[in-house]
Formats: structure tokens, C-alpha cells, sequence
């Protein structure tokens, strides 16, 4: 496997998790039966990694990057508590998958 499709591979599970639950209430929402929401769910992740190869972005780089601020506290004790400040990054190029 080459470098740049790891790196393709690892943004794509992270795309998974964060909108596996969102795609099944869209499926849902949209009139699937129960039993095969999951069903619909997965195929639509595999339909989208089959086709990575043919992703074309049309971004022009640099591209700018900015995570949101973020609070992380105990939750026992919420008065304890750390705050990270966005962090902004320039995104100079992606590579291909080939």
C-alpha cells in the first residue's frame, strides 16, 4: 500500500466514525425499514471508499485549516478545566493515490 493511500485510508475511517450515526438517522429519517438502516449505512461508506480513486478536488492550495477552541473538564468537578485555542494550519498540497 502505497504512502498516500495509508494517509487516504486513516481520513476516511475518521469519516466513518464521526458520521456513521449521522447517516443512519439520515437513512432512517428517509424511510428505511428499521432492520436495514445499518445495511444502507455501511454500503453508502463502501460505495464512497470504492470510489476514492476517482475523488477530484478542486481546491486551490494553500488551503487554511482552523480547529475550533475546545473545553475539556472533570466531570465531577467541572470547575476544573482546561481550554485549548484554535489552532490554524496551512494545507499546502494532497497527495494522489497513486
Amino acid at each position: 500500500m502505497s504512502e498516500a493511500r495509508a494517509a487516504w485510508d486513516k481520513i476516511f475511517t475518521g469519516l466513518v466514525r464521526d458520521h456513521k450515526a449521522s447517516l443512519r438517522v439520515f437513512v432512517r429519517s428517509h424511510g428505511a425499514k428499521p432492520g436495514w438502516v445499518d445495511g444502507l449505512a455501511q454500503d453508502a461508506f463502501v460505495i464512497a471508499y470504492r470510489e476514492l480513486d476517482s475523488c477530484d478536488l478542486k481546491s486551490k492550495f494553500p488551503v487554511k485549516v482552523q480547529t475550533p477552541k475546545a473545553v475539556a473538564y472533570q466531570y465531577y468537578e467541572p470547575e476544573i478545566q482546561a481550554e485549548a485555542q484554535p489552532d490554524e494550519n496551512e494545507v499546502a498540497k494532497i497527495a494522489s493515490l497513486d
